[in-house]
């Protein structure tokens, strides 16, 4: 033709000529009529305007800890590119793996056919504390006094486990385990976490114990015998482990039991019973004789396993005044309460004497 019309105008850059330029915002038909002379005819074509997509990533702004991955989702067009790749398990996909060393800046394509869009997202990187704990390791004595442990390079502190701590929230502890642990603490920096862990060995080589007779008539001797280590000093000053005592009254003695740098303490109280009368078989029936509670607050059953017969049972104080005493005829096993409520508390004797025997028993009194 040698004219030619344009309809409708809208979006066109012109309405006459052989050739313009469409760019409609909707899907739109466009009509074009070719004229020679009187004569003419009409053409249609249609554009179609695909809707630009609007690309979204979450999370966004995303935040790791240093050696962390988050995982990126892309929503809003039908296929996706990455960029840059540093860090990236993917660069095509609506979600992707991120794990930059360092704090970077990702932009994502969509595209919806031909027509595309981007988003950006900005994932920081945070450093990760460094924990350290002093003393990275420590000793400990099973009867001694715990360790300090004080944790650095975080805001906030947590350790475990518990047992043994004497708090598990600060930077700066006190262990006590009773056996070889290993603790953990985590420390925390605007939401990133480190940890580092220290052992406490604990050192059981030192448990001092006495052994011997501890209820003696006066004027009578025992031998004490102290166990549990390499070094010992009594109360009296001795340093042998096997020592002989006469009080005159009744006694506390005390070791203390070393092995290298720990040690121990031991006490026996030596009673010694005014009553004695010579020739008894004293203690003869000490295991056939149950005193409980003991110690006791007020009220003391007596049990008691031994042969038929009359006894005397007698309460004395550690002086040997007498304070209580009854006759028991006994057939079979027999059992019996005694009230020390009237009395003050400390260390009572109770015997019992039968025509053959004598049997001293302790009884201790906690009011």
């Amino acid at each position: 033709a040698s004219t030619y019309t344009w309809a409708p105008p809208t979006g066109l850059s012109a309405i006459t000529g052989s050739s313009v330029t469409a760019n409609p915002t909707v899907t739109t038909t466009y009509t074009v009529t070719g004229t020679t002379g009187s004569c003419s005819s009409t053409q249609t074509v249609t554009i179609t305007v695909n809707p630009t997509p609007t690309v979204t990533v979450s999370p966004s702004p995303a935040i790791i800890c240093s050696g962390d991955s988050i995982s990126l989702t892309a929503t809003g067009a039908t296929n996706y590119t990455w960029s840059p790749a540093t860090g990236l398990n993917a660069i095509t996909g609506a979600t992707v793996k991120a794990s930059p060393l360092a704090t970077t800046s990702y932009t994502v394509t969509g595209s919806n056919g031909s027509c595309t869009s981007t988003a950006v997202v900005l994932v920081t990187v945070k450093a990760t504390p460094r924990i350290t704990v002093t003393p990275s390791s420590a000793t400990i004595c099973a009867t001694g006094p715990g360790v300090t442990l004080t944790a650095s390079g975080a805001a906030s502190y947590a350790w475990s486990p518990p047992g043994g701590l004497s708090n598990i929230s600060v930077p700066v502890v006190t262990a006590s385990p009773t056996v070889t642990t290993t603790y953990t603490v985590t420390g925390t920096s605007e939401g990133c976490s480190g940890s580092a862990i220290v052992t406490i060995t604990v050192d059981n080589s030192v448990e001092a114990a006495i052994s011997g007779k501890d209820t003696i008539c006066a004027g009578d001797s025992t031998t004490l015998t102290a166990s549990g280590g390499g070094n010992y000093t009594w109360s009296t000053g001795s340093t042998a482990s096997i020592i002989n005592v006469k009080p005159p009254s009744t006694e506390q003695y005390k070791v203390i039991v070393r092995q290298g740098d720990c040690s121990d303490t031991a006490t026996v109280l030596v009673v010694v019973i005014t009553t004695c009368d010579e020739g008894i078989n004293e203690l003869s029936f000490n295991d056939n004789i149950v005193l409980f509670p003991n110690p006791t607050t007020g009220n003391v059953q007596v049990q008691c396993d031994i042969p038929d017969g009359e006894y005397t049972m007698n309460l004395t104080n550690v002086l040997g005044q007498i304070l209580y005493a009854n006759r028991l005829s006994i057939h079979g096993k027999y059992s019996y309460f005694l009230n020390l409520s009237n009395y003050s508390s400390g260390l009572y004797i109770l015997t019992i004497n039968g025509v053959n025997s004598t049997t001293h028993k302790k009884i201790i009194l906690n009011k």
